[in-house]
C-alpha cells in the first residue's frame, strides 16, 4: 500500500493506483479512486463500481472536456455517470446538458472539507440514496 493518513474516519491513500481495490473492498464500505484527468487509466476500475461519479468543472472554458468524459464513460460503462460539479457557469451548465442530455449536481461549497454544514450533509444524503 502507499502512505496513508486517517482523519475523521476517513483514510486517504497518496499515489494509490487502483491495484489496492480489492484489499479495500474487503474492509471499507466505500471506496473513491480519484483518476485524475486520465480516463483510459479509469475504464477498467469504472467496471468494478457500483455507481460512478465523474467531478467536473463545468466554467465555460472547461464544460467541453467535461461533457466529453462523461459521455466515454457513458459509452464504456454503459451507462450514465453521475457528473457533480463544484465550479460551473450557466453557460457551461447549459453546454453540458445539451451536449449529454443529462444535467449535473452541484456539490455545495464548504470552506473546511472536513467541517459538514447542512447543505453539504444534504447533498450527500442524496449522493448516498441516488437521486
Amino acid at each position: 500500500m502507499t502512505d496513508e493518513f486517517t482523519h475523521g474516519h476517513i483514510t486517504f491513500l497518496a499515489q494509490a493506483d487502483g491495484s489496492e481495490l480489492p484489499a479495500l473492498s474487503e474492509y471499507c464500505d466505500y471506496v473513491f479512486l480519484d483518476m485524475g484527468c486520465d480516463m483510459g487509466l479509469a475504464d477498467a476500475f469504472f467496471l468494478r463500481c457500483d455507481r460512478c461519479f465523474l467531478i467536473g468543472d463545468l466554467s465555460l472554458w472547461h464544460c467541453g472536456s467535461t461533457a466529453a468524459g462523461a459521455l466515454h464513460v457513458r459509452e464504456y460503462w454503459g451507462k450514465a455517470p453521475w457528473v457533480l460539479t463544484a465550479f460551473c457557469t450557466d453557460a457551461g451548465m447549459r453546454y453540458y446538458q445539451a451536449t449529454t442530455g443529462e444535467r449535473a449536481g452541484v456539490i455545495p461549497f464548504e470552506p473546511d472539507p472536513f467541517c459538514l454544514h447542512h447543505d453539504m450533509l444534504v447533498f450527500m444524503e442524496r449522493v448516498w440514496k441516488g437521486e
